[in-house]
């Protein structure tokens, strides 16, 4: 079997994206030929896979203007490539990608594609007519019923959740014992709690709310020490709130951190104030690490921790800061962990993922 992984783009704000394409490929045939094509970025380590960098700007990915003169040129390129593999199946990254792949099906009956979303996006009239058109072709896969639901509403085709998981087994023999990974992370044994938050520094992913309900954790005498794991566009705003905080000494942003999810298990807990997200897989990913979790209550989050919880108001940091200074105060830790992995089960899931893609990239 010829395959072709399409995704987006390289850079630390896409790497769970791959990793989630990574093992989804994996499934496939020990024979395949998989070759991967990144649309833009520079990679921060060398494939593991054969790889293809068109390294296209933003504006000829997303013409405008005078730039939609470009869009016949782009298409000729990626149709000349895609002559030379000769695939048979597509494996495509989103929307964005989407919109630029899938109109070179029209001319090829027996290529098929997956569509795979792993968040919320905003879906436009010609989405929907070219999905509509591909409709023989294309699979549309989405990571969590709460996103299938709302893409099968606006594009009009049936959507498939296949929830995003990770090999429990893999997982575990990669992660960091505590003091290992608070060594890693530069953490100094004390006798403060260690929390831990993963996530693009932007404002979907809420940190400032838990930034104000530290602050107010602190005003009250509380004592902790939070680390922001992750870089983006937020990054000054939320430097400049953690000193006018005055949190100087107990908050840091140590920026991205390849493969952050092997040093989870530095964390007493992790906190997940996210407005909105696609799965979430930090959540997963803290589970799996016996790490509890704090989250925002969204739709995707209680479709994964079911009654166990604990959900908090998006943006009331006075609610986070309650639930945050009792689970401090209680230190069930382990207790809280223990059922938010039984009610995620991990190998169950894991065992879901990998069966479902299987059935929807035919493999035997």
């Amino acid at each position: 079997m010829r395959v072709i992984n399409i995704m987006w783009s390289f850079g630390s704000a896409y790497a769970s994206v791959h990793k989630v394409h990574t093992q989804i490929l994996e499934l496939l045939p020990p024979d395949s030929l998989i070759e991967n094509w990144v649309l833009q970025g520079e990679p921060d380590e060398s494939p593991n896979i054969p790889t293809y960098q068109w390294n296209w700007p933003k504006w000829r990915l997303k013409p405008k203007g005078v730039g939609l003169l470009m869009l016949f040129a782009t298409r000729a390129k990626l149709v000349k490539r895609l002559n030379e593999s000769e695939p048979q199946l597509l494996l495509v990254d989103g929307l964005g990608t989407a919109r630029l792949i899938l109109p070179l099906l029209l001319s090829r009956p027996g290529l098929q594609a997956r569509v795979l979303f792993h968040g919320k996006t905003r879906i436009r009239g010609g989405d929907r007519r070219l999905f509509r058109q591909c409709a023989e072709q294309v699979r549309v896969v989405a990571v969590s019923h709460d996103l299938a639901e709302e893409l099968e509403a606006a594009l009009g085709v049936p959507v498939t959740t296949i929830v995003s998981a990770f090999d429990p087994v893999k997982s575990n023999a990669q992660m960091l014992g505590r003091d290992e990974a608070r060594c890693r992370l530069g953490v100094e044994a004390t006798n403060v709690p260690v929390l831990g938050a993963v996530g693009r520094l932007v404002e979907s992913k809420g940190f400032d709310t838990v930034l104000y309900a530290l602050g107010l954790i602190k005003q009250r005498g509380g004592r902790f020490k939070l680390l922001i794991i992750g870089d983006g566009e937020r990054r000054d705003y939320l430097n400049e709130l953690i000193s006018e905080l005055g949190l100087a000494d107990d908050a840091c942003l140590p920026g991205h951190i390849p493969e952050a999810e092997h040093i989870y298990r530095a964390f007493d807990i992790m906190l997940i104030p996210s407005h909105k997200e696609g799965l979430g897989l930090v959540l997963q990913e803290a589970v799996m690490a016996g790490v509890p979790v704090l989250v925002s209550d969204i739709a995707v989050f209680r479709e994964q921790l079911g009654p166990v919880g604990p959900y908090l108001a998006v943006g009331n940091s006075q609610e986070w800061a309650a639930c945050i200074e009792q689970l401090l105060h209680e230190k069930g830790f382990d207790q809280l962990a223990a059922k938010q992995r039984a009610q995620l089960m991990p190998t169950g899931a894991w065992r879901e993922f990998c069966n479902a893609w299987r059935a929807l990239l035919h493999v035997e």
